[in-house]
This record gives C-alpha cells, structure tokens and sequence, in this order.
C-alpha cells in the first residue's frame, strides 16, 4: 500500500475517532465518499481501537473470555480429572486453566489444558479447544509439545501434554540480555519446530515468547496450536476435520507478533509464521520490539507501515544477523522467507560462523580492539549503547593500565549526555578516568575533551570547560567530538553564532556522520532559525530515516512554526524509534499544551509524575509541559527541583525556547545564577 494511501487512512481515522460513537457510520460514509476499500480499513482500526490496551497482550479471541476469569472456578491440589491428579495451577488464559497434573496410570508429570465449565455450552469454542489437540497431536517433532491424550471427564474437555520443566521466553527475556549464541540457537529451534509443523500443513498462528518454553537441558519447545489453521491441502484429505472460522476483518493472534497479513485479517499460509519468528528473533536480539506503540491502532500502523530501527541501534550483531531479521520482517511475503527451513538454516550457519571466529579470537584481542569498540557503542549515543561502551573502556584498562584514550573513552561514556540523569557518584567516577587519562598523555584530544565534560556537567566550570576544548582542538583539529562538544558549550553560555561555526566545522571533518548531521539541525533550533532547522533535520534522517532524535528535533522546529499537525507526526514517529527514556512523549506533551488540548497535556503530566517517583523520568520533563500551559510557577518549582537533581539538561535553560516564556522571572535569572549561566 502506497504512503499517501496510508495517511488518508490515518487522518481519516483519527477523525472519526473524534466522533460520537452513534455518528461515526454517517461520517465515514460521507468522508470516504463512497470508496468501499478505504471504509474498511478505517473502520477495521476503529474496531482494534475500542478493544483496548490489552488488545497488544492477547489474542483477540480469547478477550470476552478473560473478561470472564473471575468467574472461573480453580481446582483444588488432590482434585482428580480422570486418571489425573492436580498438582497446582501452571496459568491460565482465554482458552482455558493449565495444571501440573500426575498421570496415575503411567505415573509421569502432565501438563493439563482445562476449557472451563462456563464454555463447554459454546459449540464454536469447544470446537476451537478439540481442533487445537488434533493440530498438535498430528506433529511429531522434538522441538513441539508431545500431546499425550484429549479427553472429557464429565462436562470437563482437557488435553494432557508433556510438562515441561523450564520457564518461557518471555520470563527469560524479562530476566536478562541474551547473549547472541543463546538468542540463534533458540530461534533455530523455533524455525525447526516450524519447518515441521509447516510440512504437514499447520500453521501456527501465535508464535510469540509465552508459547515458548526453554528447557533446563537447552531444547525449545513451541507450545499452543490454538489459533493453528490446517492448509487446505490437509482439509481437503481429512474432510471430516474440524476448522476455525477466519472470518473477514477478524484478528486470530497477538497483536505485538502479527504480520501485516494478519494484521489486516486476511487469509495466511506459513510465512505469517515467519514473520512472527522475525519479531521474536529481533526482541531477543535487541531486548525489545520492533514494532511497539501505547495503543492498538498505532500499533497496526507501525506494522502494516513502518521499517523497524536497524538491530544494531539496540546492540552489537553481525550484518547477517541483520539480514536475516529484514528478511523475516519483509512486508511483503514474497520477499520474506518462503520456507521456515530456510531460515532456520541461515541461522544454523550464522551460529556455526560465530563459533569458529570465537574460538580463534578467544586466545588473543588487542586492547586497541576494545577500545574501537567502546568507541562504536559510545557514538550510537543510547543508553544501552553506552552501557555497553564502558564495558569494552574497562576491559580494555584492564589488559594495559596505562591505556590513556580507554580511560577518555571510560570518562565520556560516564558523561554520555547532558540530557541524562547523573548522579554524583557516575560524575565522580568520570573524574578520576578523565584525570587518570591526562596523567597518562596530556597530548591527547580525546583526554582533553573528556575533562572538558566533566568541567561541563559536574563542576560547571565554564572558563576551565573552554580551555580545555581549545586545547584539544589544537592538539587534534580533526577530532570532531571536540568541535561537537564545544558548540554545545558555546549553546550554553548564549554565544549562538559561534556554536553553530564549531557544528559546521565538525561537519565538514566529517559530512556523512548522522549524529553531526543531527546536531547541527538541534543547533539552528536553539538559534532560533527555525527554517534552516527543518531543511537540515529533513536531510539527516534522509541519510538516516531511523534516527530518533532527527525526528524529534525536527517536530520541535515544526512545533515553534505553530506547524502542529506536522509536529504531530513527527513526534509519533520518534515515539516509534525511541529506544530509551520518554524524551518524545514529554515533547508531545508540551505540543498539547501549547496547541490547546489541555486535557492531553494534564494525562502526559499525570504520567510523568508517576515516572518521575519512579526514576524514569527528571524533574525538568515536567517543567517543560507547566510551561507550555503557562503554569510558570509550577514550571519553576519542577525546575528547581531538576538543579537538586543535578540534571545536565538545566545548561540548556539559557537557550531552549520552550522557556522563553519564564525567562523575565527574576527567580528563573536566579536559577541561572546558580549554575554560571548568567552574562
């Protein structure tokens, strides 16, 4: 489907959203005027959106069910179902309870799938329980369920699996990163069990990390065939199999795990499975989605529409790894995977190549080796990347002591941001590395430049900050990150037409790195030059479509045009690509403010109070939305609070225009006072 189409169907949506319930038929009907397809879609959204948040959590089939939970009667310990006896509840869901179960008859351990009683009155869904066995119990595969009986014991319809002794996916994603061995294995399992089901013609439907289990001697097992569907082929031999309605427009699935066929509700064959294994290879690999948004319909957009951010913007993986995941993320199922077996190959190989290469660097890596890569993490400018930087910083100090640009490196990816929260003990740290750096080699850019952001975000030391800058900038003029950081310093201290000389000269060291691309766009911003801001920011995220803050600076120039449907859209884009922190959602939420949709404005607020007690946001965030209502004193209080906080982002306070009303507050020329910032 072609952009433009996308954007009608987006503009028309959010309309009718505004619309009362009882008047959104007469207004699609007049709005699409008649274009029957167009109708459809929008009123497909409509339908995903009046199903809620929790809609992304679970199969769509299964919600009337779970609305009904409490309801539910849960068996006892000792309770006995035919020949088995409850041991405790595993979980439960829309398609029934799960128990640890004992077979007395061949005294094993089972898995029981229980429809509750309330159901067995529901011919479609006592229909949907037994069509679920017979998919399974016709796999026989080691890396899928083993079914070991369907039965009925009084009004009860169970099915006894093979209990598994491990834990789910997605308690293990929620325990700790995967290390890429782990993450290649499990998704080639996953791809084997595919391979199987898929040759006999079932297709899964609901792969996603809950209907995987791990198991403590390594193996996968891929559980619920509940929403598998029998390929036409299978039907057609076993006429008097039972089937699952898929009627039009009808989602069967988890939203999160979708493919854009699905999504749509349209018929599927294998690849969906494909798909779904894409979504979860890249959440074991990145730690997150590809695909997430706070309501459903925004979430069917991001996937019928949206490329997710690139693997390595989250860690550091192989290219092929990369390609593998953009094969199975293809929108287009013919240029996806054709076959599960295929993908479960390239993976097999990647893991095998990964192996070798280990095994002859295992013995020997060069301490400068780790350096480039701290380095490599340390310019994706994310949390995570800079997590991962001081990581290779000290493993690097720890192979030579007296490695002088590990320990500037090490100090940088303490003070990795003035738009980060930094405690003391962090800044105290980025101090002794800085130091330790120049009592090394006092020669060195990297280690002059590093003592400058110390100088900056922990001592507020301006005229120190400046020196030191000037003299990396002597010792190295083509080291860009001096240039970089001191246009930020010259941001900070008003000297505006300075700061942006310093942000071409880096750009010229360097024309095709994003990040300078990026920054000089920011720089137009807190110059006000609004108009030179939007044509350098478009430029960048030409060259890098996927770059959050490209796209979130770009929605603040539109934002201070009073372009707001414009800055509307970027900021839902970068609420897209955001990998770390609320940075966008705080922006949006000043954009209501300022646009006249208080009542937005107040839930953000609401929000980010919660996440402020929470740690996950800064004191500063919610000033910027008090005073994009015009609640100065509100603003003021939460600014005050943000220097106890010692948030880097106050050095902005002299420059950022969301302030600008607040600026003649003499308590505000206080604020500035005391951080250095006064002329």
């Amino acid at each position: 489907m072609r952009p433009e189409r996308w954007q009608q169907i987006e503009r028309l949506f959010h309309s009718a959203l505004a619309q009362e319930p009882a008047e959104r038929a007469e207004f699609l009907k007049e709005g699409c005027a008649g274009d029957e397809a167009l109708r459809r879609e929008v009123e497909s959204l409509l339908r995903s959106h009046d199903l809620g948040d929790s809609f992304i959590e679970q199969p769509a089939s299964d919600l009337a069910a779970d609305m009904l939970v409490c309801r539910r009667s849960k068996l006892e310990a000792e309770q006995r179902i035919g020949h088995y006896v409850i041991k405790r509840l595993l979980g439960e869901g829309g398609m029934g309870q799960v128990y640890l179960a004992q077979d007395v008859r061949l005294d094993r351990l089972v898995a029981l799938k229980l429809l509750p009683e309330q159901f067995t009155v529901d011919a479609e869904r006592v229909r949907r329980f037994e069509y679920e066995a017979r998919a399974a119990s016709a796999l026989n595969h080691p890396n899928i369920v083993t079914i070991h009986e369907i039965g009925q014991s009084g009004s009860s319809h169970f099915i006894a699996t093979e209990f598994i002794d491990g834990e789910t996916l997605r308690d293990r994603l929620n325990s700790a990163p995967m290390a890429l061995g782990e993450v290649l294995d499990v998704a080639a399992q996953v791809a084997s069990a595919l391979t199987g089901a898929h040759e006999v013609g079932v297709v899964h439907r609901d792969i996603k990390p809950e209907n995987v289990m791990l198991r403590r001697d390594g193996y996968v097992k891929v559980l619920d065939f509940g929403l598998a569907k029998l390929a036409s082929r299978v039907a057609a031999v076993e006429a008097d199999a039972p089937t699952v309605t898929t009627e039009p427009n009808v989602l069967r699935g988890t939203l999160r795990y979708m493919s854009p066929e699905q999504a749509r509700g349209l018929d599927v064959d294998a690849r969906t499975d494909i798909w779904s294994l894409g979504v979860l290879l890249y959440e074991m690999a990145a730690g997150r989605a590809p695909f997430e948004s706070d309501t459903p319909s925004h979430l069917i957009l991001s996937i019928l529409q949206c490329e997710p951010p690139p693997l390595g913007r989250h860690s550091e993986v192989p290219t092929e790894l990369e390609r593998i995941a953009r094969k199975a993320l293809s929108k287009d199922t013919e240029d996806r995977y054709q076959q599960a077996a295929d993908m479960a190959h390239d993976l097999k190989n990647l893991k095998q190549d990964l192996e070798v290469d280990a095994r002859l660097k295992r013995s020997q890596q060069p301490a400068y080796e780790r350096y480039l890569k701290g380095r490599y993490f340390f310019d994706k400018r994310t949390a995570a990347g800079f997590r991962r930087s001081k990581d290779y910083f000290q493993e690097a100090i720890k192979k030579d002591p007296n490695y002088a640009l590990a320990y500037a490196g090490l100090a940088n990816a303490h003070t990795p941001s003035d738009f980060m929260l930094l405690p003391p003990e962090t800044m105290a740290e980025a101090k002794a590395a800085a130091k330790k750096a120049l009592e090394i080699d006092d020669t060195l850019a990297e280690a002059h430049t590093a003592q400058a952001r110390v100088m900056l975000f922990y001592d507020l030391d301006w005229q120190a900050a400046e020196r030191e800058l000037k003299r990396a900038i002597d010792l190295n003029p083509n080291y860009t990150e001096s240039h970089h950081m001191y246009s930020h310093y010259l941001i900070y201290v008003g000297r505006i037409e300075q700061s942006l000389a310093e942000s071409l000269q880096a750009l010229e060291i360097d024309p095709l790195d994003s990040l300078l691309n990026v920054h000089l766009g920011w720089h137009y911003l807190y110059a006000r030059q609004f108009d030179e801001a939007i044509e350098q920011l478009r430029k960048a995220i030409e060259m890098e479509p996927s770059f959050f803050r490209a796209h979130l600076f770009l929605a603040r120039a539109y934002q201070q045009k009073e372009m707001y449907n414009e800055a509307f859209a970027a900021y839902q884009r970068a609420m897209q690509l955001e990998t770390d922190g609320d940075e966008a959602i705080v922006m949006l939420g000043h954009l209501y403010a300022v646009s006249g949709n208080k009542a937005q404005a107040i839930r953000t607020l609401e929000r980010l109070r919660d996440l402020y007690q929470r740690k996950k946001v800064a004191a500063y965030d919610l000033a910027v939305i008090h005073a994009g209502l015009g609640e100065g004193e509100q603003a003021l209080q939460w600014l005050t609070k943000s220097y106890q906080d010692r948030f880097g982002a106050l050095l902005l306070l002299r420059a950022d225009p969301v302030f600008d009303s607040l600026r003649s507050d003499p308590r505000y020329q206080e604020l500035l006072l005391r951080i250095n910032l006064t002329s």
